[in-house]
Parts: C-alpha cells; structure tokens; sequence
C-alpha cells in the first residue's frame, strides 16, 4: 500500500501509532457533504477509511468538525492508542487544542471529540495543508455518491489509489 511522505511517519516508531486524516467534499447540485477519514500506521500504510455522506448541512465548521468526530471514532474502534490527528481547518484545530469552548456553534461536537481524545495514551493534534490529506479528501469525494456511511479496513478501493501514489515516498 501507499506510504505517506515526510519523517513525521518514521519518528514514532510505536506499531499501533495512527495517524487519522480528515476531510469533507461539497456537492451543491445534490445538497450534499462528504466526510472522510483515514488511518495509518506508524509506517504512514493504510489500515483503514470511511466515507459519510450528510444531506442538508449548510455550516462549514459543523462538517469539519464531524470529520473529526468520525475520524477519531475510527481510530478507536482500530484500538490505536497513540495518535496524530490532522486535518486542515485552523479553527477546528485551534478548537481541539484549547481548553476553553472557543467556538459557540460546534461546541458540542469538539466536546465530544475532547472526551474522545482524552481516552487515547497520548495524542498530537495538527493543521496540515490540504495537500496533505490527499487520502483522506478521496474517501470525502466518495462520500458524495453514496447514502449513508461506509467503512474500509485494510484493503484501499481503486477511487483512493491514486492518490495513495501521490503521497508515496520518491
């Protein structure tokens, strides 16, 4: 499978360290947002993604809040207890990272990611340009032609090789 690029992958070292990418994908001809999110291994090797799709949701900053949710959701389930969590909204990232309810209309949500968060050994949240969730932004644009959730675990669909090559070492 694909390997992420950058040291941040070899720095690790733990087997089970994921790292959860998130992302959506807007469809304004079916009133529609897809959510994604992947996870990799210490090696930046797939293990798993999923794709949502949410109908209706018009605030920008309540989707990628729920592509939070439902990324770090995922690495629970996958029982990676160590951490990094990416993703390329600033206020969401800012909202994880600070103590204080900062953001009155998602604030329910970065609670619950909060707790989510607080149940892993140990956790690094960090703002990544878009381009660096390639993968992840493949399983949003999925999202936009399916109903429903749909989860993926250790084998990647075709729609997100290409750009698991993208993120391929030279």
């Amino acid at each position: 499978m694909g390997k992420v690029k950058g040291s941040c992958y070899k720095k690790c070292g733990f087997q089970r360290y994921g790292f959860t990418c998130v992302a959506n994908a807007v469809s304004k001809e079916i009133n529609a947002i897809g959510l994604g999110a992947v996870v990799r291994d210490s090696t930046g090797s797939f293990i798993a993604g999923l794709s949502k799709r949410v109908d209706n949701m018009t605030c920008p900053m309540t989707v990628k809040a729920l592509a939070a949710l439902d990324g770090i959701k995922l690495a629970q389930q996958l029982e990676c207890q160590r951490q990094f969590i990416e993703g390329d909204a600033p206020n969401i990232i800012s909202a994880l990272k600070s103590r204080e309810a900062n953001l009155p209309k998602i604030g329910h949500i970065v609670n619950e990611i909060k707790k989510l968060v607080d149940s892993f050994q140990e956790v690094q949240i960090l703002q990544v340009k878009r381009t660096g969730n390639y993968v992840a932004h493949s399983f949003a644009k999925e999202a936009l032609f399916i109903h429903g959730i749909i989860y993926w675990r250790d084998v990647s669909r075709d729609f997100v090789m290409p750009s698991l090559l993208k993120d391929a070492p030279a």
